[in-house]
């Protein structure tokens, strides 16, 4: 039977199960009262002998006294007053109020009427959804008996089949181990093949291992040799300068002090020296300088001195308070007098001594070399008895314009891009190491301008891209310049220069010819180097006892010299200057090379800031006590100086190293 002949019968039972409830619900025959009244006073054989006589029976006709109404008929009638067909009017109901009528039912009756129906409805569904069930039950037992039957016919017609025989058993195995010796050979097939290969692999790698090793032997062979070149030309150089100060006089410090002593107050007594006086002076300076580097190439035989920080604890203390004590005695500030210390001001070292309290130290190369780390990154290198100190100037370009960019390239070298004056851009490219390979302004106007560019003295010998490679020492050891012009022409006195002085002097070329390029650190940390060019010595920035801050009185001093670059600047806009910052002999010489740095970077803030010099255009470099201008161990206002170079003709701008 399909579902839909199926529902179509469950409708049309459950319409005739519905259909007659409705009707006798409609008829209170329940109600004895009801029945009564509806008998009337003769009961229910004056009504049964009514129906008799006036009864023309036809077949199926019910009887209205035993089972009610018909389908079809009515119900007493409204005009009658009896509860015959004679009329009449209703009996009375017992319990019925007088003056009610009796043709209209109680309420009571409608309920119990309505209950009654609804509780027909309520069977009638319970027996839908017992029908439903038991359709369902019938659907799942023939599903269950086909699945059964199969199943035993399935059983049947095993059981039917006869019983393997031994020999279809023994023809079985023959055939499985047929199957099993046909798939082994391509299994072993498939081993060998595997093995074939992981055996060319393996000899493979170990080709290329060991041609990297060749490679790698190679290399390391032709960088010892290059090392033990360089190592035998230093030797030679180190050789023929010994046997040069073999030749020389022995060092006399204390005549030199009194030969000095006596040329200087001869100078103050004439006002300014004479310029055969002062070449005198220059060459007997020359010839002292040269006394105090043959006694530190001396003591660098010996190796690097150990940084004592107790000693230079000690030493700073003792200069404080001889700062102290000439404030308070009014010490002499005449100009190179032996008591012309630095201004002492409470609170003015505040800053210096914390610094110092920062320091960190480390040794590297097995002790060849000391390094001393400061809280702000600068880092202070002893090594050959020689002791520079760098620093990072991007810090100083983010004084002047904020940071745009910073990438760290695959090659490892690290690109930083800064806002410069007037909307340019400053491009700075670094190894890993941080030095500077590269330095260009991008103008507003889309023109590259190229500062700085050393990446041919730090390239990786190794091949052609960037790499750390090892370690490029930058000092330049040269023979003193031949000056062959005026003392007051080749270094000026920036009190007693004119404008046109000062400009002569940056815009002047080199005193002698170079024999090549250098790179800035090259320049920076070979004084050799430094003194082909002419200087500016602007001794008349006064700084306090252990500061580098200049206040905003002093600015104005520096105005001619800030003239004087823009002039340069405004022809060639890729000059380059160096602030050179030194100090006097007083204290340690670390401590003085650290102030002698920032001191320096102080000055090339305010020509920044103040007079809009553009910062990529200048470079800073201290250099502590290492250039006396007046070789004393005392405070000194002249040894206690900023000068300015133009460099320009000393840098290589080459670029890569083609050859």
């Amino acid at each position: 039977m399909t579902h839909r002949a199926f529902t179509a019968a469950l409708s049309l039972l459950l319409t005739s199960a519905i259909a007659p409830s409705a009707s006798h619900a409609q008829t209170p025959t329940r109600d004895p009262e009801y029945r009564i009244a509806q008998q009337g006073p003769g009961g229910p054989a004056a009504n049964q002998g009514e129906d008799k006589e006036g009864d023309n029976t036809r077949p199926g006709k019910r009887t209205p006294g035993k089972e009610g109404p018909g389908r079809g008929e009515r119900g007493p009638s409204r005009e009658g007053g009896g509860p015959g067909r004679e009329g009449g009017p209703p009996p009375q109901r017992q319990g019925q109020p007088q003056g009610q009528p009796a043709g209209k039912p109680d309420k009571t009756i409608d309920r119990a009427q309505g209950e009654a129906l609804k509780q027909k409805q309520l069977e009638a569904q319970q027996a839908r959804e017992k029908a439903l069930r038991q359709k369902q039950d019938a659907d799942l037992a023939r599903e269950n008996a086909i699945k059964q039957q199969q199943l035993d016919a399935q059983k049947a017609k095993e059981n039917a089949a006869p019983p393997k025989r031994p020999i279809d058993r023994i023809r079985e195995r023959v055939m499985q181990g047929k199957e099993q010796n046909a798939v082994q050979p391509l299994d072993n097939a498939a081993t060998r093949r595997q093995d074939a290969d992981r055996e060319r692999e393996n000899v493979l790698r170990r080709q290329q291992l060991d041609a990297q090793q060749e490679r790698d032997k190679a290399l390391k062979q032709k960088q010892d040799a290059d090392l033990a070149r360089e190592n035998a030309i230093k030797q030679k150089q180190i050789d023929d300068q010994r046997a040069r100060e073999n030749a020389a006089p022995p060092p006399k410090r204390d005549i030199d002090r009194i030969r000095e002593g006596i040329i200087k107050k001869k100078e103050m007594e004439a006002g300014r020296g004479s310029p055969n006086r002062d070449a005198d002076l220059a060459r007997e300076n020359e010839i002292r300088q040269q006394q105090l580097d043959a006694q530190r190439r001396r003591d660098g035989d010996r190796g690097p001195s150990k940084f004592d920080r107790a000693k230079a604890d000690q030493e700073y203390q003792r200069a404080r308070q001889q700062a102290e004590r000439d404030r308070q005695g009014g010490g002499d500030r005449g100009r190179g007098g032996p008591g012309d210390t630095e201004r002492w001001r409470e609170g003015s070292a505040s800053k210096f001594e914390a610094l110092r309290k920062g320091r960190r130290e480390r040794v590297d190369l097995g002790g060849a070399r000391n390094v001393i780390v400061e809280p702000d990154k600068r880092v202070i290198v002893r090594e050959n008895n020689r002791a520079f100190i760098r620093h990072d100037e991007t810090r100083r370009f983010a004084k002047s314009g904020r940071e745009l960019r910073r990438e760290r390239r695959k090659d490892g070298t690290l690109l930083t891009v800064y806002m410069g004056l007037a909307g340019a851009l400053i491009y700075t490219l670094e190894d890993e190491q941080g030095r500077l390979l590269r330095r260009s302004r991008k103008d507003r106007d889309g023109r590259e301008i190229v500062l700085i560019d050393n990446r041919n003295f730090y390239h990786d010998r190794r091949g052609s891209q960037f790499g750390p490679g090892r370690y490029y020492d930058s000092y330049v050891d040269l023979p003193p310049p031949d000056v062959r012009i005026p003392r007051d022409k080749y270094i000026v006195d920036y009190d007693d220069a004119s404008e046109e002085d000062i400009y002569d002097a940056l815009s002047a070329p080199p005193i002698e010819r170079l024999d090549r390029g250098y790179s800035l650190d090259e320049v920076r940390h070979s004084y050799r180097v430094l003194e082909r060019m002419r200087r500016v010595d602007l001794d008349a920035i006064n700084f306090d006892f252990g500061s580098w801050d200049v206040g905003e009185d002093q600015y104005r001093k520096l105005e001619r010299i800030a003239d004087a670059m823009r002039r340069i600047l405004d022809k060639s806009p890729d000059e380059v200057f160096l602030i050179e910052g030194h100090t006097d002999a007083v204290g340690s010489d670390i401590d003085n090379l650290s102030l002698s740095d920032r001191r320096a970077e102080t000055v090339a803030v305010i020509l920044t800031e103040t007079f809009d010099i553009p910062p990529e255009n200048l470079t800073t470099q201290g250099y502590g006590e290492q250039y006396l201008k007046v070789m004393t161990d005392g405070p000194s206002r002249i040894n206690r100086r900023v000068s300015v170079r133009r460099i320009t003709p000393l840098l290589s701008r080459r670029g890569w190293d083609e050859n």
